[in-house]
């Protein structure tokens, strides 16, 4: 690289629109255009690209000249994105649309009845341990007493014991379900049918959209004190391996799931062909560019990723192979 002023602006893996006129052994930049594009879009751009061409193809010139129009208005969309973001599709690990909902019902039965009813349902509970937690009137009566609805593992993380699936609580005749989905609320209407019987009315179920939470929590956040607490927490020696631990645990797992921006390969899988390595190599730079806003426990070894996929090794054998005389 001989200019290298204007290289300084940029950060690894970011990328540029422009015009590359290239004569000997010099390639200079014309026309490039304003905007910088993050690392999100890489394997995006693959897809839009592998849409005309694929296998490492070169275009003709008169098929490139007939590109350019869709070329400029795919980069003019990728702008619009970046200057009005949308609000991205988000689902729960069940891969159903989030829809914070609560199922409310009348007990017909004490706190203490609909508790020992219910807490087969929370996975990795002890029952003790939870009534530890309860509201007891003078008599020593449980009066209010929170049930955690969790399952064994979970249908994406391989590397998690169970999942939360909701929040029951029991305060005196009033049973509350919170839930982040309406199948999660249809199942568990279900399941209380099926453990309270008759002992249980059901009343109302109330949906509430992300759109309206987000307004109603807009200027509710946490209080300097709980930020601070939540920091000392953080700083924590012990908390901080058990992060570093479950980071580790993840990316040991993600290797062997399958990645919609793969093409719904596992990372492994991909790593086998040169198209699949390109993809892998967009994402990690989508990975390590995220990084940064991410507390350092909790942040993907992308070197020990590279390593074992072997993406260097893969990388020198590549070009060999495209280069004869290497």
């Amino acid at each position: 690289m001989r200019e290298r002023s204007a290289s300084t602006s940029l950060e690894a893996s970011a990328l540029l629109m422009a015009r590359v006129l290239s004569v000997d052994d010099v390639s200079i930049m014309l026309g490039a255009g304003a905007w910088v594009i993050p690392a999100a879009f890489h394997n995006p751009i693959i897809t839009f690209r592998d849409s005309f061409v694929r296998g490492g193809k070169l275009l003709d010139e008169q098929t490139a000249q007939t590109l350019h129009v869709d070329v400029v208005r795919y980069y003019r969309d990728i702008v619009d994105e970046l200057l009005n973001p949308r609000m991205p599709t988000l689902v729960n690990t069940d891969g159903d649309p989030i829809a914070p909902t609560t199922v409310e019902s009348e007990l017909r039965c004490t706190p203490r009845e609909a508790f020992d009813r219910l807490v087969p349902l929370a996975y990795g509970y002890e029952a003790d341990d939870l009534l530890d937690d309860a509201t007891r009137d003078r008599a020593g009566t449980v009066t209010a007493v929170t049930v955690p609805w969790t399952v064994a593992g979970n249908k994406v993380h391989r590397e998690w014991e169970n999942t939360s699936l909701g929040t029951i609580e029991i305060d005196g005749r009033r049973l509350t379900v919170s839930v982040n989905s309406e199948q999660r609320a249809r199942t568990i209407r279900g399941l209380l049918a099926k453990r309270l019987r008759d002992t249980a009315v059901f009343a109302r179920q109330q949906v509430e959209s992300i759109e309206a939470l987000l307004d109603k929590e807009e200027g509710h956040g946490p209080s300097r004190r709980e930020l601070a607490q939540n920091e000392a927490l953080q700083a924590l020696p012990e908390v901080r391996e058990m992060m570093r631990a479950q980071s580790e645990r993840h990316w040991a797992a993600w290797l062997e799931e399958k990645v919609p921006a793969l093409g719904n390969l596992t990372p492994r899988e991909a790593a086998k062909t040169p198209a699949g390595r390109e993809r892998i190599e967009a994402l990690l730079a989508e990975l390590a560019w995220r990084a940064k806003t991410t507390p350092s426990e909790q942040r993907p070894d992308i070197t020990a990723l590279r390593a074992t996929l072997r993406l260097d090794d893969h990388l020198a054998a590549d070009a060999t192979s495209r280069d004869p005389s290497a």
